[in-house]
């Protein structure tokens, strides 16, 4: 997330924000109007810092904002033109749109294929390339102004676990903590770093303007 897009007083929402923790981030940062909804939640949360989180649909949302950021949110929704729409519809006149997504038109998808952990079906409905994020600005009013790699080891490590036929709940709970090296996980790093460098790498943040 770059700052150059967003200022203190700049109304920020949070799409798939969960319990809150990134706004409580920007809110130690020192921005103020900061809102979150997540459609998962039991309950609507009201921090004492000021902070609100909702529970509620992107769809639901039927106010304005300067930044609306989705941090690997999007691609868990089954409509994705209709979520372009709407960030038409509640940003303000120079508004900025973050979306964060794995992307397909990556090193790792062409790689792993059906064992690339950011393919991760059921929960994730569309694969993703920059040239579809084109398609559905240009489709509901928005422009692409930027656009960079953010990936990390992850896409390896958890592709070559899959592989292997193991789960990612097990790595994570210790039960195979010798499979990787050391000198393998600082590889893996190394190589995301690169992939990023030359527009490969499998995750991708996209910024939206109104055009």
């Amino acid at each position: 997330m770059k700052r150059r897009y967003l200022k203190l007083n700049s109304h920020i929402l949070d799409v798939g924000s969960g319990s809150g923790e990134l706004l409580h981030i920007l809110k130690r940062g020192g921005f103020n109007f900061l809102q979150g909804i997540d459609p998962y939640l039991t309950k609507d949360i009201f921090y004492e810092s000021g902070v609100k989180v909702y529970k509620k649909e992107f769809q639901e949302v039927d106010k304005k904002f300067d930044f609306i950021m989705f941090h690997h949110s999007f691609e868990h929704m089954n409509n994705p033109l209709d979520v372009f729409k709407h960030i038409f519809t509640c940003l303000n006149d120079n508004g900025i749109a973050l979306i964060r997504i794995p992307v397909a038109d990556s090193f790792s998808y062409r790689k792993y294929r059906e064992n690339w952990v950011n393919l991760d079906p059921p929960r994730h409905f569309f694969l993703h390339t920059e040239k579809s994020i084109e398609i559905l600005a240009s489709q509901s009013g928005l422009r692409l102004i930027e656009t960079f790699r953010d990936a990390n080891q992850f896409q390896f490590y958890g592709s070559e676990l899959y592989l292997k036929n193991i789960s990612l709940e097990s790595y994570n709970k210790g039960d195979y903590p010798n499979f990787f090296t050391k000198n393998q996980l600082r590889k893996f790093r190394a190589e995301a770093k690169r992939l990023n460098k030359i527009n490969q790498g499998d995750w991708a943040s996209f910024y939206l303007q109104k055009k």
